[in-house]
């Protein structure tokens, strides 16, 4: 019977543990990962073009937008601040993602924080406009009127924890933003 040497024995130990750390590592990931605990943090999928008017998403109040192909539309309503929206998001669970927020706003008629704004255009219509990084994201808004309600338009493209990866809307986001309608009566 041979006998192993201590520093061979402790060499064997250790390898063991890390392959036992690596197999329980490997097992629990992709169950991690779903829960969006900080593993899948910034995911920033550029839309493909071009914006395709079947993904056309329609709130009940009459304003829409096409959505980029393969991503996902939510519409909310919330009764107690009178704010109607259509979210946009792409299909993945991340802590960061894109995201584009059409809201209808009738209980509101001006700008809460105007610092930061500018008056420009939006479509044909007169709108507050701002474009900056806002804590792990950089947003686009236009806010504007149309036969008394307000409307917003947000496009929020992320950055995580890392410097700033916008300073304007990349050329690819403005067919989708420009797809905005109204059609309310």
């Amino acid at each position: 019977m041979k006998v192993i040497s201590f520093k061979n024995r402790t060499f064997l130990i250790v390898l063991i543990i890390t392959g036992i750390a690596a197999g329980v590592l490997g097992f629990l990931m992709p169950w991690v990962a779903s829960r969006n605990i900080g593993l899948i943090g910034l995911v920033d999928p550029e839309p493909k073009l071009p914006p395709l008017e079947e993904n056309r998403v329609y709130h009940p109040k009459g304003f829409s937008l096409i959505a980029p192909d393969g991503w996902i539309a939510s519409i909310k309503t919330i009764e107690n601040e009178n704010c109607d929206q259509v979210i946009i998001e792409p299909k993945i669970d991340a802590r960061w993602t894109p995201r584009l927020v059409i809201s209808l706003n009738d209980g509101r008629n001006t700008l809460l924080d105007p610092n930061g704004y500018y008056k420009g255009k939006y479509l044909e219509y007169d709108a507050m406009i701002c474009g900056m990084s806002w804590g792990h994201y950089y947003d686009w808004h236009a806010l504007f009127s149309h036969k008394n309600s307000q409307y917003s338009v947000l496009l929020m493209l992320p950055h995580g924890h890392g410097p700033p990866k916008y300073e304007k809307v990349p050329d690819y986001w403005w067919p989708f933003l420009e797809s905005f309608r109204i059609d309310r009566k």
